[in-house]
């Protein structure tokens, strides 16, 4: 099995690498009747080829991770812009899915300092004024 940490989205923190898990059998030993007690512990293992992918629940990066990017080469190429400027130049829809998407991707950067909001207005910060 793989495990993700990241079933829900970290609002600050980078996504967290999946985890490969297998159980394995540990005898704890014998009941009164002298039968065996076992049990499982989970041990970490490899991943599987192609986690991430396709492997069981594994979930690959949100929706808002994988728009991070492009959110922000559109704002360092073309500069301080809002959401709804954003949607458009990216070709996205503007319903309210893909904007919680562009919000999400902004968020992320906000919290890593590279982006920043001066009311409804985002920027891509430069490089020598990220701390």
């Amino acid at each position: 099995r793989v495990l993700n940490p990241n079933e829900k989205d970290a609002k600050d923190d980078e996504p967290s690498p999946l985890i490969g898990l297998r159980l394995v059998p540990v005898d704890l030993g014998a009941d009164r009747r002298g039968k065996p007690v076992t049990s499982c512990v989970l041990e970490e293992c490899p991943l599987p080829g192609g986690a991430g992918k396709s492997a069981g629940k594994a979930k690959g990066p949100s929706k808002g991770e994988r728009m991070r990017a492009d959110v922000l080469r559109l704002l360092a190429e073309l500069g301080p812009m809002k959401i709804a400027d954003m949607l458009r130049a990216l070709g996205n829809g503007v319903g309210q899915a893909e904007r919680n998407t562009i919000a999400k991707a902004l968020g992320m950067l906000e919290a890593s300092g590279l982006a920043a909001r001066d009311g409804q207005v985002w920027r891509a910060v430069p490089e020598e004024d990220r701390g």
